[in-house]
């Protein structure tokens, strides 16, 4: 169902108006992929947060064009866009904690025998 453009710029109000934090932080996603990669021990994961980065960018545009447009196709871009970003960051996120826990666990093992 089609909405009317002035439905689509109250919609999306909210996100426009956090377009900034997206872009800054899609930003510091990038950076922290790029020193990971010249860490040289973070190559094989460092193309995540680049990714991660890159695609909070273009959410940002997409619900700068949305709000300003009052684009629905844009804003329904947007929003997979912001979901699928946060899928992929929780996904990371208990991956990394599973990997700390195992972490923790054998060299825990290891201190005491």
């Amino acid at each position: 169902m089609p909405l009317e453009t002035s439905d689509v710029i109250r919609i999306s109000k909210p996100l426009y108006r956090s377009r900034n934090w997206l872009r800054l932080i899609g930003i510091m996603l990038i950076i922290n992929g790029a020193v990971i990669t010249i860490t040289g021990i973070g190559v094989l994961i460092a193309w995540l947060p680049i990714w991660l980065g890159v695609l909070l960018l273009k959410t940002a545009q997409a619900i700068r064009v949305a709000h300003q447009c009052g684009n629905q196709h844009m804003l329904e871009l947007s929003l997979q866009r912001l979901r699928f970003t946060f899928t992929v960051m929780g996904v990371s996120v208990l991956l990394l904690l599973a990997g700390t826990i195992a972490m923790a666990v054998y060299y825990y093992q290891g201190a005491l025998f």
